[in-house]
């Protein structure tokens, strides 16, 4: 899926469909800086390694918000940001398929017992 929304938001970006987004996931902390988007990717990692010998139900999640984290990092050290391509228009909302994978393994985390 990584390689998906690389591909997306290089399509879309080429199109001029969508916004350039230079904060953290769904625009969110604009202006911050990719040092400490970096530290908390390497964070994650830790994280990952630390659980290697835990179920998946604790691995996948935590693998989502690596690879999504990685592709939007790769982004912002290739074009200063990442380029959103998916839009709830009637909040102006937008966010690209690496935002979906972030909140989805945070929200996994959340709801695991």
């Amino acid at each position: 899926m990584g390689c998906l929304d690389l591909v997306l938001q290089r399509f879309f970006r080429a199109r001029g469909f969508g916004i350039e987004n230079r904060g953290v996931s769904f625009g969110t902390f604009q202006g911050i800086g990719w040092e400490l988007l970096l530290a908390v990717w390497i964070a994650l990692l830790i994280l990952l390694w630390r659980s290697r010998h835990k179920g998946l139900r604790y691995r996948i999640p935590l693998w989502l918000m690596i690879v999504g984290g990685a592709v939007n990092l790769l982004e912002r050290s290739s074009w200063g940001g990442v380029w959103d391509y998916l839009g709830i228009s009637w909040v102006g909302l937008w966010f690209n398929l690496s935002d979906v994978m972030i909140v989805s393994g945070l929200g996994f985390i959340a709801l695991r017992k």
